[in-house]
Parts: structure tokens; sequence; C-alpha cells
């Protein structure tokens, strides 16, 4: 089976996907986070992701699809492929035609990639750069929080130990 998940990735913007599925609009790329039903504009969105500076949610368009309709990860897909007019065969084994339009297609995306990449300005790219390392703070500070030891005589967990030394490391990057 054909996995389509770089090719909705790349067609569909995640600027559609949240007005869509939520029915808010966005304004200067930011819109309440339908995740934790913040009251402020938290949520950024940009081209292919998002992130919220409150609850630390992030993804790309399949995960808010997920998280806000609670769908699992094929439903996801399904319903992005439907409501978005893509056409993928999603479920069954592509014909001839299709696997040569999805060769196509997936010719275009890297090529599209590529000048995307190619475009992405310095002040973007630092933007992203800062929004991956706040999340994956956010996730060792989790391990951090849940791995720790509850009294002084717990032996320390080995899970909770390499997180703290990420911490560590992810802290010390900041100096």
């Amino acid at each position: 089976m054909t996995d389509y998940t770089e090719i909705i990735k790349r067609l569909v913007p995640m600027q559609d996907v949240a007005e869509r599925y939520t029915g808010e609009q966005i304004r200067f790329n930011r819109m309440r986070c339908p995740i934790h039903h913040g009251k402020d504009r938290n949520l950024r969105i940009y081209p292919k992701s998002y992130y919220c500076w409150v609850c630390h949610a992030h993804g790309d368009v399949i995960q808010f699809v997920m998280s806000v309709l609670g769908l699992s990860f094929q439903d996801a897909i399904r319903r992005i492929n439907d409501d978005f007019g893509l056409g993928l065969p999603i479920g069954a084994e592509p014909s001839d035609a299709e696997r040569h339009r999805l060769n196509e297609l997936n010719r275009k995306i890297e090529e599209h990639r590529r000048l995307e990449d190619a475009r992405l300005s310095d002040a973007e790219a630092r933007e992203r750069l800062a929004a991956d390392w706040v999340g994956l703070l956010h996730q060792v500070e989790i391990i951090c929080r849940e791995k720790a030891p509850k009294t002084p005589w717990d032996e320390w967990a080995e899970d909770w130990c390499e997180a703290m030394r990420v911490r560590t490391e992810l802290l010390e990057e900041v100096k």
C-alpha cells in the first residue's frame, strides 16, 4: 500500500486545514488553539505546520486534523483526501495510471520542496528552529516530571537520567 502522507502534507496548506476544521479565520498567521480551547491567539500557523505557545501542541496538517477532530491517522488522511478533493486511492492499491500520476506528483513535490527550502528566509528558519526547540524541551520536561524519583530513596529511572541530560544540554545551548 502506498503512503500518501507526504503528498497530503505538500498539497494541502496548513491555513486551509485550520480554517476548514475550526471555522475560525486566521489573522496574522495566528488563531485560538482548538486543542486546548484557548481564548487568545496563541496557535501559530506556518505554511505546513502549527505550534501552540501555551499547550505546546505542534505538528503537520494530518496531526492537526487528528487532534481537532479526534480521528485516527487513517481516518484523518481519508478525511483530508475527501474534503480537499485530492482523489488519492487511499485504502486500495493504485492502478498503473494512478501510480504514474502519483510518481509525477511526487516528482513535483520534491521539486517544490527544493524551491521552498531555497526561499525559506533566515528569519523563518530561526522561528521554526525555535519552535522545534521549545517543543523538544517541553517533551523532555514532561519526561523529567513523570520519571523523577518521588523520594530520595527511589532509584533513578534510566529515562529520567537521559531526559535530565538532554534537558541540561538544551538549556546550555540557549546561554
